[in-house]
């Protein structure tokens, strides 16, 4: 009644040890090829298992229609429980995404926010730095006002000396 689904598998040996040799390969590579044959076989047969579980059942139920009817019923209750868990699952990875994002979001804010800070004390430093060569550069000059002022200063006392008073020293008599 249903058509035979189930692939046939061919299996040809286009290898030989030979032209193994020739071409420079080795026993692993020889391996990793036939263990990907040996996957394929085995993903094959679970389906095809599948396959034929599902024809059977149903076979058994076309025999009777009462019993097809519930059949159907009850694949029917399967396949949605599938989808309900698959919705589930989904909603599940969803949430996990959305917390995911959140957590990455808050990191990268405390990530700028600690860039912000270090970049605020750098230019703080910069500051204060420039700060104090201002100051070293005040008092270097103010320094070199005062001696030069200390030199004018020594003159004039000498001049103050030689009088009695303020007022008659710039006069000789």
């Amino acid at each position: 009644m249903f058509p035979n689904n189930q692939r046939l598998h061919h299996h040809h040996n286009h290898h030989s040890s030979s032209n193994k040799r020739k071409r420079g390969r080795g026993a692993d590579e020889e391996d990793d090829f036939d263990d990907d044959e040996g996957n394929k076989r085995a993903r094959g047969s679970e389906q095809s298992a599948a396959v034929q579980q599902l024809q059977s059942e149903l076979a058994a139920a076309t025999a009777d229609p009462q019993a097809a009817r519930g059949w159907v019923r009850r694949r029917a209750v399967e396949v949605e429980e599938q989808q309900v868990a698959l919705e589930w699952r989904a909603h599940q990875l969803e949430r996990q995404r959305l917390k995911w994002d959140r957590f990455r979001a808050n990191k990268e804010r405390d990530m700028e926010r600690a860039r912000l800070r270090n970049d605020r004390d750098r230019l703080d430093g910069r500051r204060m730095l420039l700060m104090l060569r201002s100051r070293d550069i005040e008092l270097d000059m103010v320094e070199a006002n005062s001696s030069s002022v200390d030199h004018q200063n020594n003159g004039i006392a000498a001049v103050h000396q030689l009088g009695s008073s303020p007022s008659t020293a710039a006069h000789p008599n």
